[in-house]
Formats: C-alpha cells, structure tokens, sequence
C-alpha cells in the first residue's frame, strides 16, 4: 500500500466567526474531518491539512480532534499578505501554503515597478523576486505555470536573499484586499 503524501479539507466546515452552526448540506463539515485522520492514522496519508481556514474555524475543528492539520492553504500574495494568519498558523505549528502566490489570474501584481526595480537589484524577474519573499516568510509557495521558461525561472529562487529593507518594502504593498473569496463571506 502507497501512502498519500496529503489530503486537505478545501473550505472551513461552517461560516461564522467560532459559532458552532452546522453546515450547508453542501459544505464538508467536522465528519470529513474525521474521515481524514482516520486515513492519517492508518498510514494512508502522511499528512492532513485544511484550506481556508481562519483561526476561528481552526479553534472549531480542534475542540475535538486531536490532530493538528500539517499546513493551511490560504490566500498570499504582496497584495494580501495575510501576515496575522501566517503568524498565527506557525505559532501552532502549522505550514502555510499561499495560494494565489503571484497575485491572481490577471491581476497587475508582477507589474508593479517596484518589485521590478527589487528584482533587478539581485538580477531576478518580479516573480522570482516575490516567490522568494513568500520563502523568506516561511510561506510554502507553488506557483502554477505551463511555460517551461517561466518554471526554471520559479524554481532559480534560491542563490539570493532579499534584505530587510526589501522585504519590507515588499510587505508594505498589501492592500488587504482578497483575489479570490473571503472564507467567511462565500457559499462553498
């Protein structure tokens, strides 16, 4: 038997800030849950994780799991950095995965000059540059591409090191704006 590298819950099990409502028919809730460290712990997967969460409705799901998930996969990008979460998920030692990690399908962030002017200190494209912020953050990035340019790009990440200076110039370009839909405000 081939174990799964990782199974997620893809949307928090209910809306709402911790109450304890039962989901829309619908929507996966703390069953799934279940279902998921059952597979963890016969072996079958070497690692749950959740998508989406907030830290509401990971306090939800660990009221009665004795399972912490391996990572949450959330919404990060320069834009939206979600830096409070991020913080919070390693503090219980969670990874956070961003999705979205160079700003969403048509958006303008690899475009802003600024991240252009960054890269070119080191002699990396903007999206080098932010992938290797997310790093540097400590952020699991998988930034999806069909180029196989853009893919040796992606991965030429890790022969530099951004400054303080730039990280925070980087940070500082969040607009607390989502890409993609609030977890707290969306029917999954």
């Amino acid at each position: 038997m081939h174990a799964q590298a990782s199974s997620f819950i893809s949307c928090p099990p209910a809306v709402g800030h911790g109450e304890e409502t039962p989901p829309p028919p619908s929507r996966p809730g703390p069953a799934i849950w279940d279902d998921l460290r059952e597979i963890y712990a016969s072996g079958r997967a070497k690692a749950i994780g959740v998508s989406n969460f907030q830290p509401h409705h990971l306090a939800d799901l660990l009221k009665n799991s004795d399972v912490m998930p391996a990572v949450d996969q959330i919404e990060s990008s320069p834009q939206f950095t979600d830096q409070p979460l991020v913080d919070e998920l390693s503090a219980k030692g969670i990874a956070t995965e961003a999705y979205s990690p160079l700003g969403d399908t048509g958006g303008d962030l690899l475009a802003i000059p600024e991240l252009a002017e960054i890269g070119a200190k080191y002699g990396k494209s903007a999206a080098q540059t932010v992938i290797r912020w997310h790093i540097q953050r400590g952020v699991v990035v998988l930034p999806k591409s069909t180029h196989a340019d853009r893919i040796r790009q992606n991965i030429d990440v890790f022969d530099f090191v951004l400054s303080d200076d730039d990280m925070a110039a980087i940070s500082a370009m969040d607009t607390g704006k989502r890409n993609s839909a609030d977890p707290d405000n969306f029917d999954f």
